[in-house]
């Protein structure tokens, strides 16, 4: 199985996968983008036979927490997973605001003091590192700072 293949098939399971609506590689940029439904109606006319119902949708991405989760935690898996991966821009838009996170893989590495490529999810280097420091608590320090470092929020 290619490379390519193996970041496809990651980006088919990943969290929230439902409502992404698009995910690009462009190889010559090395750069992945990916881009949420700006809206529960965006959604909907993209999947009309959806079981997922509006209250679904924003209890998804109704606490902050989950957006500001999914920014820190996917893209760092990305990262730790796909070495030929060295930028991500995510635009996830919801009730008003949209979240443009822009990582490059060298700016990550020296934000956390490491290469997220020693990470792994077979051994506790993933969770000593990584996911016990950004991932617990509604109100993570260490999570909101590292949010706020890769990404900009605007009114949509």
């Amino acid at each position: 199985m290619s490379y390519r293949s193996n970041l496809e098939s990651f980006l088919s399971v990943i969290t929230g996968r439902t409502f992404i609506k698009s995910n690009v590689f462009a190889d010559e940029l090395k750069t992945l983008f990916i881009h949420f439904y700006n809206s529960y109606e965006e959604f909907l006319e993209e999947n009309q036979d959806t079981p997922v119902t509006k209250d679904q949708y924003l209890s998804y991405f109704g606490t902050f927490d989950k957006i500001e989760k999914w920014i820190v935690f996917e893209p760092t898996r990305i990262f730790r997973d796909f070495k030929d991966v060295d930028n991500i821009e995510v635009t996830l838009a919801f009730e008003g605001k949209v979240y443009h996170a822009t990582i490059n893989r060298n700016d990550l590495n020296n934000y956390l003091g490491f290469d997220v490529t020693i990470l792994s999810p077979d051994n506790a280097s993933w969770n000593t590192q990584f996911s016990d420091v950004y991932g617990y608590g509604l109100k993570n320090e260490k999570r909101k700072e590292m949010f706020e470092q890769f990404t900009k929020v605007s009114e949509l």
